[in-house]
């Protein structure tokens, strides 16, 4: 992994260490910048293989090929990469009788 590899999640480090040389599948990433996106840091972003979906305050939401992540990690504006993945839900927890606190009655 490269030096800029601090900047991602432990899960982002795993799922990289998983994919072989061949796969370079896009993958859906949240991004922390340090400042706004304006147009010259949207265009470095894009000079990596970033396509930006979603920006909320310092947190972007993009595509990009795998194997560009590491380049996305490079640039200096760029705090820390996220790779999406699946969110489960919570297992079913019953409480002291038995019943699902979250069911509603029928």
């Amino acid at each position: 992994m490269s030096e800029y590899s601090a900047k991602f999640s432990p899960e982002t480090k795993q799922k990289l260490s998983e994919l072989s040389s061949e796969e370079q599948p896009l993958v859906s990433v949240l991004v922390q910048i340090s400042g706004g996106l304006g147009p010259e840091r949207r265009s470095q972003l894009e000079e990596v293989g970033t396509e930006v979906r979603t920006v909320a305050g310092d947190v972007i939401t993009a595509t990009l090929p795998s194997s560009e992540i590491h380049h996305l990690a490079e640039l200096d504006f760029v705090r820390f990469v996220e790779m999406s993945r699946p969110l489960y839900p919570e297992p079913e927890v019953q409480d002291s009788e038995g019943n699902y606190p979250f069911d509603t009655p029928s």
